[in-house]
């Protein structure tokens, strides 16, 4: 996972330019208390680790202390399941996060606001 941290604050640049980034021992710490470094976990050269980490099911339930209903947004694609969302990978990302809402935030209080940095 070293590897991964390293690499990943070397090519932000490339991929989103105008990312400041972060250090690779800021990802790493997100990394510790989120998966623990997929320790446990088999890491392939293209970074796919199995098992797959998946967070807890956001659907309601009170399972790791979540009562939020959130519904699924990938069809079970990344989290292996269409009956709500959870956080997937050493960073418990949800997918929602990728498909092109970067650095904005919506609620069910009202629309969208905007929350990246200036």
């Amino acid at each position: 996972m070293l590897t991964a941290y390293k690499k990943a604050v070397q090519l932000v640049g490339h991929y989103v330019p105008q990312c400041r980034g972060m250090r690779w021992p800021d990802l790493a710490g997100i990394a510790k208390v989120e998966s623990n470094h997929a320790i446990g976990r088999t890491i392939a050269d293209n970074g796919d680790i199995r098992p797959r980490i998946y967070g807890v099911l956001l659907n309601g339930s009170g399972q790791g202390g979540n009562t939020t209903d959130f519904p699924d947004t990938d069809g079970g694609k990344w989290d292996g399941t269409a009956n709500g969302e959870r956080a997937v990978g050493p960073f418990q990302f949800l997918y929602v996060s990728s498909r092109g809402r970067r650095g904005r935030r919506e609620d069910h209080d009202g629309p969208a606001t905007d929350r990246r940095a200036s």
